[in-house]
């Protein structure tokens, strides 16, 4: 199992105006499984952020930090496993 999370002061755009957001929400887990190494699943246990965008401008409120790199949603398993992209750290805060 590999565990996964973004380093804390990480700052993620808005989706919708592309203000950077730093005031961190809440977080989650998802977890991913992959194609098989050898003959051991592989599964990533990601810990995703939720954010808060502070743009007077902006309808939205809160958005989740996109992992596009890891994963896309309801997307198959990858040719080969992804190595972690640069700010993302071992683990999920409890």
């Amino acid at each position: 199992m590999i565990v996964a999370r973004t380093r804390d002061g990480t700052i993620a755009p808005c989706p919708d105006c592309d203000t950077p957001a730093r005031r961190v929400h809440s977080r989650y887990r998802r977890r991913l499984a992959d194609a098989a190494l050898g003959n051991r699943p592989v599964v990533i246990d990601l810990c995703v952020r939720r954010l808060f965008c502070d743009s007077a401008r902006c309808a939205r409120r809160t958005f989740a930090e996109q992992t596009a790199t890891h994963a896309a949603r309801a997307s198959g398993p990858s040719p080969t496993t992804p190595s972690a992209p640069p700010g993302w750290t071992p683990g999920c805060p409890t």
